[in-house]
């Protein structure tokens, strides 16, 4: 009987040694990560941005946006609306009556994007209808 037991404890004792390892590295990392939390903002405004002069007359239609972010909890419950910028960039682009326009998102560090919603604007110029 001791026999038995001495040899389930040596036998590839390596392979239970790293697996002892990773059991240690999986629990600290999920017991020091903290408990996550999501954040919704709503109706934050868009900002059109382009290299031209008249980038004051162009606006994003919608004008307001959902932003969704995850982080640990306590960096989440300090954000605020003023430290999220989203923008619609335009630079380099040919202008166009109504143009699509995928989001940019500006968050703090500490945080990851979820989504936007929507994830794209049109951006209207002063012609349009």
């Amino acid at each position: 009987m001791m026999a038995f037991v001495r040899n389930a404890m040596v036998r590839d004792l390596g392979l239970k040694v790293v697996a002892l390892a990773l059991a240690v590295l999986i629990w600290s990392t999920v017991h020091f990560a903290g408990p996550q939390a999501t954040r919704t903002f709503r109706d934050l405004p868009v900002r059109v941005v382009s290299a031209s002069a008249d980038a004051h007359q162009l606006h994003a239609d919608p004008a307001l946006v959902t932003v969704t972010l995850r982080g640990d909890k306590a960096t989440v419950d300090q954000l605020n609306a003023k430290l999220i910028h989203v923008t619609a960039d335009i630079t380099g682009i040919r202008p166009a009556p109504r143009l699509r326009q995928r989001l940019d998102v500006a968050i703090p560090p500490g945080v990851t994007l979820v989504r936007a919603t929507p994830s794209e604007v049109e951006v209207v110029g002063p012609t349009s209808p």
